[in-house]
Protein backbone atom coordinates (compact mmCIF):
# COMPACT_ATOMS: atom_id res chain seq x y z
CA UNK A 1 0.00 0.00 0.00
CA UNK A 2 1.31 3.31 -1.17
CA UNK A 3 1.65 6.55 1.52
CA UNK A 4 -1.21 8.05 -0.97
CA UNK A 5 -3.41 5.66 -0.30
CA UNK A 6 -2.39 5.00 3.50
CA UNK A 7 -3.29 8.70 3.67
CA UNK A 8 -6.41 8.48 2.07
CA UNK A 9 -7.64 5.29 4.42
CA UNK A 10 -6.67 7.49 7.26
CA UNK A 11 -8.92 10.35 6.42
CA UNK A 12 -11.72 8.07 5.65
CA UNK A 13 -11.34 6.63 9.27
CA UNK A 14 -11.29 9.65 10.63
CA UNK A 15 -14.63 10.71 8.80
CA UNK A 16 -16.04 7.81 9.71
CA UNK A 17 -14.94 8.22 13.65
CA UNK A 18 -16.02 12.11 13.93
CA UNK A 19 -19.56 10.95 12.23
CA UNK A 20 -19.79 8.59 14.69
CA UNK A 21 -18.62 10.91 17.81
CA UNK A 22 -21.61 13.29 16.38
CA UNK A 23 -23.73 10.66 16.19
CA UNK A 24 -23.55 9.51 19.57
CA UNK A 25 -22.77 13.06 20.87
CA UNK A 26 -26.36 14.17 19.68
CA UNK A 27 -27.97 10.77 20.91
CA UNK A 28 -26.30 11.00 23.97
CA UNK A 29 -27.65 14.85 24.46
CA UNK A 30 -31.43 13.96 23.04
CA UNK A 31 -31.28 11.03 25.72
CA UNK A 32 -29.94 13.08 28.90
CA UNK A 33 -32.25 13.49 31.94
CA UNK A 34 -31.53 17.04 31.47
CA UNK A 35 -33.26 17.18 28.13
CA UNK A 36 -36.31 14.62 29.42
CA UNK A 37 -36.36 17.18 32.74
CA UNK A 38 -36.37 20.28 30.37
CA UNK A 39 -39.00 19.07 27.53
CA UNK A 40 -40.99 18.21 30.50
CA UNK A 41 -40.76 21.79 32.07
CA UNK A 42 -41.80 22.99 28.73
CA UNK A 43 -44.65 21.04 27.84
CA UNK A 44 -45.65 21.77 31.28
CA UNK A 45 -45.61 25.91 30.78
CA UNK A 46 -47.34 25.49 27.92
CA UNK A 47 -50.27 23.49 29.03
CA UNK A 48 -50.51 26.23 31.75
CA UNK A 49 -50.60 29.31 29.47
CA UNK A 50 -53.19 26.98 27.61
CA UNK A 51 -54.95 26.56 30.81
CA UNK A 52 -54.67 30.34 31.48
CA UNK A 53 -56.21 31.23 28.44
CA UNK A 54 -59.25 29.34 28.34
CA UNK A 55 -59.78 30.54 32.05
CA UNK A 56 -59.47 34.00 30.71
CA UNK A 57 -61.86 33.87 27.88
CA UNK A 58 -64.73 31.68 30.27
CA UNK A 59 -63.68 35.26 33.08
CA UNK A 60 -64.47 37.48 30.40
CA UNK A 61 -67.56 36.02 29.04
CA UNK A 62 -68.87 35.03 32.34
CA UNK A 63 -68.31 38.75 33.77
CA UNK A 64 -70.92 41.69 33.78
CA UNK A 65 -68.07 43.95 30.45
CA UNK A 66 -68.34 40.12 28.95
CA UNK A 67 -72.09 40.10 28.88
CA UNK A 68 -72.14 43.82 27.97
CA UNK A 69 -70.12 43.49 25.36
CA UNK A 70 -72.17 40.12 23.72
CA UNK A 71 -75.57 41.89 24.06
CA UNK A 72 -74.20 44.57 21.81
CA UNK A 73 -72.45 42.95 19.27
CA UNK A 74 -76.13 40.68 19.32
CA UNK A 75 -77.73 44.35 19.19
CA UNK A 76 -75.72 44.93 16.15
CA UNK A 77 -76.73 41.90 14.40
CA UNK A 78 -80.29 42.51 15.14
CA UNK A 79 -80.13 45.99 13.26
CA UNK A 80 -77.87 44.46 10.92
CA UNK A 81 -80.86 41.93 10.34
CA UNK A 82 -83.67 44.04 10.36
CA UNK A 83 -82.36 46.96 7.97
CA UNK A 84 -82.30 49.80 10.70
CA UNK A 85 -78.47 50.26 10.82
CA UNK A 86 -78.56 50.57 6.88
CA UNK A 87 -81.34 52.92 7.05
CA UNK A 88 -79.42 55.10 9.04
CA UNK A 89 -76.97 54.63 7.55
CA UNK A 90 -77.84 55.57 3.99
CA UNK A 91 -80.22 58.52 5.30
CA UNK A 92 -76.80 60.01 7.09
CA UNK A 93 -74.91 59.64 3.63
CA UNK A 94 -77.80 61.48 2.21
CA UNK A 95 -77.56 64.38 4.40
CA UNK A 96 -73.68 64.41 3.72
CA UNK A 97 -73.83 64.73 0.22
CA UNK A 98 -76.67 67.10 0.39
CA UNK A 99 -73.87 69.34 2.45
CA UNK A 100 -71.37 68.51 0.17
CA UNK A 101 -73.16 69.38 -3.10
CA UNK A 102 -74.31 72.73 -1.07
CA UNK A 103 -70.82 73.56 -0.77
CA UNK A 104 -69.67 73.16 -3.93
CA UNK A 105 -72.41 75.08 -5.37
CA UNK A 106 -71.39 77.66 -3.29
CA UNK A 107 -67.84 77.15 -4.57
CA UNK A 108 -68.59 77.34 -7.90
CA UNK A 109 -71.21 80.51 -7.92
CA UNK A 110 -68.87 82.58 -6.69
CA UNK A 111 -66.32 81.35 -9.68
CA UNK A 112 -68.83 81.93 -12.39
CA UNK A 113 -69.67 85.59 -11.17
CA UNK A 114 -65.85 86.79 -10.98
CA UNK A 115 -65.18 85.51 -14.43
CA UNK A 116 -66.65 87.00 -17.07
CA UNK A 117 -67.89 85.01 -20.33
CA UNK A 118 -66.98 85.01 -23.66
CA UNK A 119 -70.38 86.51 -24.65
CA UNK A 120 -69.66 89.39 -22.87
CA UNK A 121 -67.03 90.98 -25.31
CA UNK A 122 -63.12 91.05 -25.25
CA UNK A 123 -62.02 92.24 -21.56
CA UNK A 124 -59.54 95.62 -21.43
CA UNK A 125 -56.44 93.13 -21.70
CA UNK A 126 -57.87 91.61 -24.86
CA UNK A 127 -58.18 94.79 -26.39
CA UNK A 128 -55.20 96.23 -25.12
CA UNK A 129 -52.76 93.38 -26.33
CA UNK A 130 -54.20 93.28 -30.28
Amino acid sequence: MSDEEKLEESLRDEFDALGKNIKDAFTGVWESEDRKRISSQIEAGISEVGEAISQAGTDIRESETGKQMRDEINGVADRIRTGELREKFEQDLVSILRSVNTEIEKATEGLSKSEPSDEDGPNEETVAGE
